[in-house]
Parts: structure tokens; sequence; C-alpha cells
């Protein structure tokens, strides 16, 4: 008897699942893939699809799940022409109906159904990225959004009421919340959609952080004790290691995702500080009223071109003198 692990699925069943998945057709021909294993070769099906026909007279039954009609090549392969569902499994998921419902969805599945505005994108990228504002380029806007469909397929769920941290009251139709509540997606319905539902905007927690000004910031931060060491280090006017930290983030302190070009990520920090001539890796502590913890201290080195520059101007004065 036929093993239904060796049917091979069709452009034609790939497109038929996704449709109705919202997935493209290579998600939907993985998913496929993978579902095919539970399933059985049939010559006969249970209601309701007891009447339904294929070139072959057989099928690929998933219990409660999907049937596909299959034919067979002159080679003798076995092809799934077609997929259908059954209205039960459909049901359970808000699907099949005029209206999907986002609440009866989780992580990869409601993450499939959600389309991304240019706006979405251009806002996640600088809001959990760190990109700069500049409009991304078309291969930085799909970077940019397949990792995040990663990284809301971890938790994502739709809700009704947005997160205590995002105070503005604009109308949307649902939220989706993901990250453990960092991230806040408002949501607009678009039935008869591949992508029923819409990302306006992406919204994270910590975006109020990079509005600070330089003196706020320096009162958002905080300093562990490995820190004010090395700031002890690093003073050379007699400033007590707080105050000094404290004066370089109110003199120019940016926040950032990222260190400074050439430097590697610091483990633990969440964001930097870039202050004058050192950058300050900082943990996040969000539930604090200094949420920015100094880890530490390190000092901004020139790239590369600047130091050769900076060689040749020396070498070329000592000629002269």
């Amino acid at each position: 008897m036929l093993d239904a692990r060796h049917v091979i699925i069709t452009h034609s069943a790939a497109d038929r699942a996704a449709a109705v998945l919202g997935y493209n057709r290579d998600q939907a021909r993985t998913w496929l893939d993978k579902e095919k294993r539970k399933g059985r070769v049939v010559d006969r099906l249970p209601h309701p699809f007891s009447g339904k026909r294929s070139r072959s007279g057989h099928f690929v039954l998933i219990e409660e799940t999907l049937i596909m009609q299959l034919t067979r090549t002159e080679k003798g392969e076995w092809l799934a022409t077609g997929c259908e569902f059954f209205p039960a499994w459909l049901r359970a998921r808000g699907l099949g109906g005029e209206k999907i419902d986002p609440f009866a969805l989780a992580s990869n599945e409601l993450t499939a159904r959600i389309g991304f505005s240019e706006h979405a994108l251009d806002r996640y990228a600088q809001r959990t990225a760190g990109f700069p504002e500049r409009r991304l380029s078309d291969w930085e806007k799909n970077q940019a959004k397949a990792e995040l469909r990663r990284q809301l397929s971890r938790d994502a769920h739709a809700s009704r009421e947005r997160p205590a941290w995002y105070r503005s009251r604009t109308p949307n139709d649902f939220f989706v919340i993901a990250e453990g509540g960092e991230i806040c997606i408002p949501m607009r319905h678009t039935p008869g959609s591949a992508t029923p539902f819409t990302a306006l905007t992406v919204l994270h927690q910590s975006m109020r952080l990079f509005d600070k000004t330089p003196d706020d910031l320096a009162r958002a931060c905080q300093f562990t004790p490995e820190a004010l060491e090395q700031a002890a280090l690093f003073s050379t006017n007699g400033d007590k290691p707080g105050t000094w930290l404290s004066t370089q983030i109110t003199g120019s302190g940016q926040l950032s995702w990222h260190p400074p070009h050439g430097h590697r990520p610091h483990p633990g920090a969440r964001f930097y500080v870039h202050a004058g001539s050192v950058f300050l890796p900082a943990a996040w502590d969000k539930q604090s009223r200094q949420p920015l913890v100094i880890l530490g201290i390190h000092r901004i080195r020139l790239p590369l071109a600047q130091r050769i520059l900076a060689w040749l101007r020396g070498r070329f004065a000592l000629r002269v003198n």
C-alpha cells in the first residue's frame, strides 16, 4: 500500500492550502509535507467528503484535518493535486468564514495572517533593531519582515487591551502583543485577503528611553559596582565615580541598540549609551525608575581609516620638524 509520506505536493495543492492558512506557497508546502506524515492513503472518505472524486480514486486522509486528492504519473509518482480542510478544524482555528477571529489564533498561526505596512516595517527597524531614521531599501524591508515574523512566532497573541506602558488612546481593531509584552502592534482587520490582519505600526516598551534628553538619560541610569570601579580609573579631576559617569552622559549621552562600529556586543547588555569618547553597555531593568543599568565603560576606537590618517599626519609632522 502507498505510504502517504511518499506523496509529492504540487503547486496546486500548496496554493489551496496557502489561501486558507494565509501562508505563501513554500510555507504551505512545508506545512503539508509535515502533516502528510500523519496521514494514510484511502479510497473511501468519511463525511463530509464521502462524495469527493479524484483522478486516481485515491486520497491522502489526515484524520479530522484535511484530505488531498491524488493522481499518478506515467513514471509511477503519486501527486497531491488538491487540498480541502475539515470544516470543524477550520472553525476551531477561526478560519473558513468571512471574518477570521484573531483571538482564536496564536504564535505561528496568528503571525502567518498578518500583513505589514511600510510604516510598520520602518518603525520595527527603528524601535527594535536600531536602524537610523530613514526609509528602508526593499532588501532591508524583506529582512525586517522576516525577522519580525520570527519574533512574533514565539509568543504573539491578540489582545483587546493595550499594555500599561502604551499610553496612546488612538482606536484600533485589536492589538498583537509579543516578546513577553515588550512589543505591541496596533492592528486593523483586512478581510478577504490572504493576510486578513494588517499591522499599522510597531511599538516597543523601550522607545520612550530613546526620546530622552542627555540630562534625562543620565537620571535614568544606575551604576553597577564594576562600572563605578572603572569610572574611578577614567576620572582624572577628582570627581566621584558616579558623578563622573553622570557628567559624561549629561554632556553628550545618546542611547543606541548597538555598540559603536567595530566593537563587539557586551554580554548582558540590552542597550548602549554613547557618551563622547566612551560608550556604556547597559542592561534593562524595565520595572525600575532607573531602568538603564550601566555595566561598564569602554573607550571608543576610531575607525581604522581615521587611525591610519592620524598616524600618517604624525609621521609627516615629525619629518617637517
